[in-house]
């Protein structure tokens, strides 16, 4: 732990600031907890109000992820001695106390609490270890045929369960057993960590004391090695993904523990992971009851082509399985992802049987069937159980069928699913619905029209779909039994508990809904709702869908065109109550956008839609009513300077390298998420997010280049050094790669979005169509951009036709002589 005392002068200039929030940046880069107390005698900040942040020195706490606890004045009226934290949970007791001596300065006083976890002990397989030559021998001479034929009774629960028990059996011979602790460290750390808690035990001793001191100190410094050691050794594997997970490992280690659980009907308190399991599991069930059919669906017969049967090769099943994370993920039935992988070649024949028995029969082990559910949190209140969104983990081997399933079944799917749904679908995205609707947008107020969009919000979309309505709708586009009797038992006959840490609720059924969390889930919702748009169409009104997000927008010149998109809200309504789908009254909103809107009132369930006063968040982007993207900028400025201070909070080692890859996986993704829809041109607005860089290297500079560079290199030279390009070079390459994928076909775009090319007999034989832009939020808006930029590219990166290699060509640019 790092106390630091600090004292501000009252009247300090805003440069003397600087130079403390620098030193304090400094001392901030640490893995420990971290408490600051003082004398700040900064009056004019108001630490009570959440929405003040006018000053500078409250802007860097709340970028750095710090907490100012006192919440009484100190002199007057005002908050001058602070404690400020990086772990609040540490602080206790914090009390006013009378000023000390002469001061004029009231005083306080806290207590820290110090909590000592030793770790738990438990055993587990080393799959590392594994002699997988052993293991594929011995499961590729088992006689799977005679095995499976001699089972009685023969159903697929009695051959599965034999199969699961066999392959359990040889993984055991196989895969040697380890020793763990909570704190999944080495052998010698743990011995260290055991003996330590020995010694705890006794502290009171004086003799003890001592020696306990001499241990914790040997422990944290062999922890600090091996930390180190580890992290060089991820450096090493270059693996970006890896050290995504590892840093996220680091980092997240405590933010997915739910906390105490409040039952706001009764009040009652759930603290224990086991009632906190069983309260989630029957606030679910509660989610997933079943509805009656209001009104009986008129389906019309679409397809008389129908698809009955899946006929699954050996070589369908190995590459799924070959193909799958190397990672020891939960399975219910004991088989991850490791053992399936390294174990293809001989697992692929008797798994290849049991879907070829279960395709015919249209069954499934009931395993398959049940799920361990895991809350995860969405937003809000994180002591309320209605803010957590039940995430279904099941046996890996069913997802690798659902696989080979969803492969087919899309096929017949995609011709249904209107265009405008971005949701799950190859080579569409939440970009791609984004651009499509701001394009749509820019243009209309580049022309001085408006627009009226309505965001429509589902009640739990995924856990309510009616299962009968789906199946018959699946009937209409043919697609017949045994493959429809698979699906049905997939979905109607599930069991489901809820796991927190290692508690585990009583099991529960469920007979309403997809699975969130399987392969099969997404792709049957969005067809559930496909006939959505045909059922509400209106005449100029556009959809567009991500999923269940979906909104619905009119442009107009403030004619009496609007009664269209009211009419349109009224069809929905319909259609959601013939399908058995609620809608959010409270929910929905309405943006207008257009200095000359009116703003026409509309009304869902004989409720007014709330409008939208600032911004509204569509797909995480938030969205003004000016289609301007301050709000956004500083949303994601803040976001990223929170995550920079944890990341090098949680990090140890001072190389370089690994601290700016740890960077550019875990902090700069925040950054550039979506920028092809809001990548600024204002300076001020590139400075914010330019900053949030500079202060990454700045960092990594005091850590671990300040031996080799006494004398600190600008800001450009740290870049090369580095290796890394500017923010504004960052989002220029990647709205230059979103709009050659674009081009080429990598990214679905709609036709009234899609480039307007014709040939040229000049340069890149490519030219592109623009017009010209009354506004600058036309002007910059990225389809306009980027027809005058793409065009002024180099002749040789259009000679690369990989995607990869035109982009490992276009790093190599200069960039700077484009003109934007």
């Amino acid at each position: 732990m790092r106390f630091i005392n600090a004292y501000v002068p009252p009247k300090t200039t805003d440069i003397i600031l600087f130079d403390l929030i620098s030193i304090l940046t400094d001392l901030l880069s640490v893995s420990y907890p971290i408490i600051i107390t003082g004398d700040f005698n900064l009056p004019s900040i108001n630490w009570l109000a959440d929405n003040d942040s006018n000053n500078i020195f409250k802007e860097f706490v709340k970028n750095a992820d710090l907490h100012q606890l006192i919440t009484f004045s100190t002199r007057s009226k005002n908050i001058l001695d602070l404690l400020i934290t990086n772990n609040p949970g540490l602080i206790d007791d914090i009390l006013s106390l009378p000023p000390m001596s002469s001061s004029d300065h009231s005083s306080f006083s806290f207590s820290v609490t110090f909590k000592n976890e030793p770790s738990e002990l438990y055993y587990r397989l080393n799959y590392l270890k594994g002699d997988y030559n052993s293991l594929n021998y011995a499961v590729a001479n088992t006689d799977w045929n005679n095995i499976f034929k001699s089972i009685f009774p023969h159903n697929l629960d009695t051959i599965y369960s034999t199969f699961t028990q066999i392959t359990k059996n040889f993984i055991e011979n196989f895969i040697p057993i380890t020793n763990c602790s909570s704190l999944n460290l080495p052998n010698h750390l743990q011995k260290i960590d055991t003996y330590r808690a020995q010694l705890w035990k006794d502290i009171h001793k004086a003799d003890i004391k001592s020696k306990f001191l001499y241990v914790n100190k040997r422990f944290n410094k062999e922890l600090k090695k091996y930390l180190i050691y580890r992290e060089n050794k991820l450096i090493k594997s270059k693996n970006s993904k890896r050290i995504f997970n590892y840093i996220s490992s680091q980092v997240k280690s405590n933010s997915f523990n739910i906390p105490t659980i409040l039952d706001i009907k009764t009040n009652n308190v759930f603290s224990t992971d086991l009632a906190k399991a069983n309260y989630f599991a029957l606030y679910f069930k509660s989610i997933f009851h079943k509805q009656n059919l209001p009104h009986p669906l008129n389906l019309q017969n679409l397809n008389t082509n129908t698809l009955n049967y899946i006929d699954i090769s050996e070589a369908d099943v190995f590459d799924k399985l070959i193909k799958l994370t190397l990672k020891v993920n939960t399975s219910p039935d004991c088989l991850n992802n490791y053992i399936l992988k390294k174990c293809a070649g001989s697992l692929t024949q008797p798994i290849t049987q049991i879907f070829r028995y279960s395709m015919m029969t249209g069954t499934l082990p009931s395993i398959w069937t049940h799920s361990n559910i895991i809350p995860l949190f969405k937003k809000g209140d994180k002591s309320l159980a209605s803010n957590y969104r039940p995430i279904a983990l099941t046996c890996t081997l069913v997802k690798v069928l659902e696989k080979i399933i969803k492969d087919n079944l899309i096929v017949r799917i995609t011709k249904y699913l209107p265009t405008s749904q971005h949701g799950f679908i190859k080579s569409k995205s939440i970009v791609s619905q984004l651009l499509e609707a701001h394009d749509d947008w820019t243009k209309a107020l580049d022309e001085n029209l408006c627009v009226d969009i309505i965001y429509f919000d589902f009640i739990k979309a995924f856990d309510k779909v009616s299962h009968t309505i789906l199946l018959k709708k699946l009937t209409n586009i043919g697609i017949g039994n045994p493959l429809l009797f698979w699906i049905e038992n997939f979905l109607r006959y599930r069991t489901y508990s809820v796991k927190i840490n290692n508690a585990f609720s009583e099991n529960h059924t469920s007979n309403m809904g997809v699975p969130q969390g399987s392969v099969l889930g997404p792709i049957l919702f969005i067809f559930f709702i496909h006939d959505l748009v045909k059922f509400c169409a209106t005449h100029d009104i556009i959809f567009k869908f991500f999923a269940d997000d979906f909104k619905a927008y009119l442009i107009h010149s403030n004619c009496n065109k609007r009664f269209l998109l009211q009419n349109c809200i009224s069809k929905i309504e319909i259609w959601s109550a013939e399908n058995e789908l609620e809608i959010s009254a409270k929910k929905c909103n309405v943006l207008y956008l257009g200095k000359n809107n009116s703003k026409f009132p509309y009304y869902i369930s004989n409720n007014k839609i709330t409008p939208i006063i600032s911004f509204v968040r569509d797909l995480g982007i938030l969205t003004s009513s000016s289609l301007k993207w301050t709000i956004h900028i500083d949303y994601i400025k803040k976001r990223a300077y929170t995550r920079l201070f944890t990341l090098f909070k949680a990090i140890k080692s001072n190389d370089p390298n690994f601290l700016t890859k740890a960077y550019t996986s875990y902090v700069r993704p925040i950054i550039e998420s979506f920028s092809q829809l809001f990548n600024p041109y204002l300076k001020s607005e590139i400075k914010k997010l330019e900053d949030v860089q500079k202060m990454a290297v700045k960092i990594i500079y005091f850590r671990g280049l300040q031996n080799l560079y006494p004398t600190k290199p600008s800001y450009e030279d740290l870049l090369m050094i580095l290796n890394l390009k500017s923010i504004k070079d960052r989002f220029l390459i990647n709205d230059i790669m979103c709009y050659h994928k674009i081009i080429h076909g990598y990214i679905s775009i709609g036709k009234s979005h899609y480039p307007k090319l014709t040939k040229s007999n000049t340069r890149n034989q490519i030219k592109i169509n623009s017009s010209h832009s009354n506004l600058n939020l036309r002007h910059h808006f990225f389809f306009e951009k980027m027809a005058r930029i793409y065009p002024k590219l180099p002749n040789e990166l259009f000679k690369h036709q990989k995607i990869q290699n035109f982009r490992t060509c276009l790093n190599k640019i200069d960039l700077s002589s484009i003109k934007i």
